[in-house]
C-alpha cells in the first residue's frame, strides 16, 4: 500500500474474542489480522465481479452466435447438400 488512511472499525466483543484469538495464532496483531481479512475480501469480490462480467459476455456472444446460425438456417444456408 502506498497511501494509508485512518480508519475506525466497531466490531461486536462476541466477534472480537475470535478475532483476537485467532490473531494471536497466526502470530499477528488484530490489526493486522483484520486488515489480511478485509484484503482478502476485496480481492475475492473483485475476482467474482470479474467472473460475472466475463460470464455475461461469454452469454451474449453465445446468444448472437445462435441467433446468426438461426438466420443462416431460415435463409437456407444450411440445407442439405445437392448431388453433384
Amino acid at each position: 500500500m502506498t497511501n494509508t488512511v485512518a480508519t475506525t472499525l466497531k466490531i461486536a466483543a462476541d466477534l472480537k474474542r475470535p478475532v483476537v484469538a485467532a490473531a494471536k495464532a497466526a502470530d499477528k496483531s488484530p490489526h493486522a489480522f483484520m486488515l489480511e481479512a478485509i484484503e482478502q475480501q476485496t480481492q475475492l469480490d473483485e475476482e467474482r465481479r470479474a467472473f460475472v462480467a466475463d460470464a455475461g459476455a461469454t452469454k451474449r456472444r453465445d446468444r448472437k452466435r445462435e441467433s446468426g446460425a438461426s438466420n443462416l438456417l431460415e435463409a437456407g444456408f444450411c440445407g442439405s447438400r445437392s448431388a453433384g
